[in-house]
């Protein structure tokens, strides 16, 4: 075989390889005006159901409000499958509709805080709901938008972020994020690392469209070295999961909820890890209980002294290793 043959067959396999990304549209695919309303109105469907979760409770109370917005763009859920598909194999064109979705809701959402201002009171543009340090802070700093393939090392979006100046020690992390035709399983981990060697994290996996959450409350006597964890997908063959609206908001320490840390999971040395310690705990009141029942009064004396003012008493720890 001549290098010119060789040549020829690998521009005519890269053709083919090329064509489907770069065939037009099919009919039954909407154009990006359509998707661009038909998926900022489901957006704001979905945002009504988290605010009334009581009332939309059951998966089917979900699918009749999905269905009504289908009904009002005149669009079926086939003809919806199709496109999300499609734009999944177009990324440009994809990444172009889920910006004009952001910006269509930023002009509503602009538009409803001027209409309840004072009047003569101009209200200017909110670009980002966190800002990058504070208090409340979205430290997340990759794109918010993407697009998980069957591929090796395309079905997973991996964050790994250092120490920040204004880290504290007890900070909270909620990973939030939006997936959409995931049929399968979506799966998420956050993991804090301590610079005493030890980790706490959590993970979940998601079935379901619609916003996904995942906590990690950080333990307040310990430095974190830094957060890290990952957003993956397994879609078949010829299938996507797109995933969005993706953020990493960190928030201070709060008493409330820091009973949060006590479901997660943990590693790193036992020695210095809560569990350990919680054992310790209650084997040394364990000894304590076992050594008060032992002990015997001397002949003739009585202990009148009530039981919670008389001293505890531990017993040693062995000395051998």
């Amino acid at each position: 075989m001549t290098l010119l043959t060789r040549f020829l067959l690998l521009a005519l396999s890269l053709a083919a390889l090329l064509l489907p990304a770069c065939s037009s549209k099919p009919d039954m695919v909407l154009d990006e005006d359509e998707m661009i309303d038909l998926l900022t109105d489901i957006h704001k469907s979905e945002a009504i159901i988290d605010m009334n979760t009581q009332k939309f409770a059951g998966d089917s109370m979900k699918a009749v409000v999905r269905q009504s917005v289908f009904a009002k763009h005149g669009v079926t859920q086939e003809q919806y499958d199709s496109s999300m598909v499609w734009y999944g194999h177009n990324v440009g064109k994809y990444i172009k509709v889920y910006d004009g979705v952001i910006a269509r809701l930023e002009d509503e959402e602009l538009e409803l805080a001027q209409a309840e201002s004072p009047k003569g009171v101009r209200v200017k543009r909110v670009k980002k709901r966190y800002p990058s340090a504070g208090d409340s802070a979205d430290i997340w700093d990759k794109e918010r938008a993407w697009i998980l393939l069957p591929q090796y090392r395309r079905n997973i979006i991996r964050f790994d972020i250092a120490q920040k100046p204004d880290d504290q020690s007890g900070d909270f992390y909620t990973l939030i994020y939006r997936m959409r035709n995931s049929a399968g399983a979506v799966k998420s981990f956050i993991g804090a690392d301590y610079y005493d060697g030890t980790t706490s994290y959590a993970y979940r996996t998601s079935g379901m469209e619609g916003d996904a959450q995942l906590k990690l409350q950080c333990d307040s006597t310990k430095r974190v070295k830094r957060v890290y964890g990952y957003i993956a997908a397994e879609p078949a063959a010829r299938e996507c999961v797109f995933v969005d609206s993706i953020m990493l908001l960190r928030t201070r320490l709060n008493a409330d909820n820091y009973r949060v840390f006590d479901v997660q999971k943990w590693s790193g040395p036992k020695a210095i890890s809560p569990a350990a310690l919680k054992k310790k705990v209650a084997e040394a009141e364990k000894r304590a209980a076992e050594a008060k029942e032992t002990e015997e009064p001397e002949p003739g004396k009585t202990d009148d002294t009530p039981p919670s003012h008389r001293p505890r008493r531990i017993a040693p720890k062995p000395t051998g290793r």
